[in-house]
């Protein structure tokens, strides 16, 4: 095991484990519903991920949330931009499938890309949190 990470989300938190194998590093998608059980298994290549040039990481932050509760809670990361609002915003929700917050594919995050593209320039970002 080379790192973990976990995205809360309402109905099973999805873990994230880098595992270093001879050949190559992949990364074990498992949720884990609300009764501590394992809700499935997936695998993707393992890639570091390298924020693109127009990325102004000092101009927005960053911080997990919940909007609204019950059956209806939207669990994600918000990126908020410096300074004082009010700012435009932006909402982006996955589609169906195995994918992550960030859309990632290979070395790819799609989603976290857009996000901190656009809170560099001063929209505010929630990317929705898988399952």
């Amino acid at each position: 095991m080379v790192s973990t990470r976990e995205e809360p989300s309402e109905k099973a938190d999805v873990v994230f484990i880098t595992c270093e194998f001879e050949k190559m590093a992949l990364d074990a998608r498992i949720p884990v519903d609300r009764d501590g059980r394992i809700a499935g298994l997936s695998f993707s290549q393992h890639s570091d991920y390298v924020a693109p040039g127009y990325v102004n990481s000092a101009a927005f932050r960053e911080q997990e949330v919940m909007v609204g509760s019950g059956e209806w809670a939207l669990h994600g990361t918000l990126s908020m931009p410096a300074g004082q609002g009010p700012f435009p915003a932006l909402v982006l929700l996955q589609g169906s499938g195995n994918t992550d917050r960030d859309a990632a594919l290979g070395p790819n995050k799609i989603f976290r890309d857009i996000a901190w593209g656009v809170a560099s320039h001063g929209v505010a970002v929630l990317q929705q949190t898988a399952e």
